[in-house]
């Protein structure tokens, strides 16, 4: 699952999926696919960042705070 973390395209997403690619994209909520590029990764996370080449015509999603989960909830 990506979150938006910025409306000029970068995209949160895990290291697996971007990690050993050889090409980047990134379908938009009309079904629109753009090509991207990797920013980074992180090993530790298991995060990476990836860089849309044209601006995203969506909002950004706020990340939530998993330490307020509540099991049942």
């Amino acid at each position: 699952m990506e979150e938006f973390i910025n409306d000029g395209g970068r995209v949160l997403t895990i290291r697996c999926l971007i990690l050993e690619a050889n090409r980047v994209c990134l379908i938009d909520l009309d079904g629109k696919t753009l090509s991207a590029k990797v920013i980074g990764y992180d090993v530790d996370t298991g995060f990476g960042i990836v860089q849309a080449f044209i601006p995203l015509q969506s909002e950004p999603v706020a990340l939530g705070n998993s330490g307020k989960l509540k099991v049942g909830s």
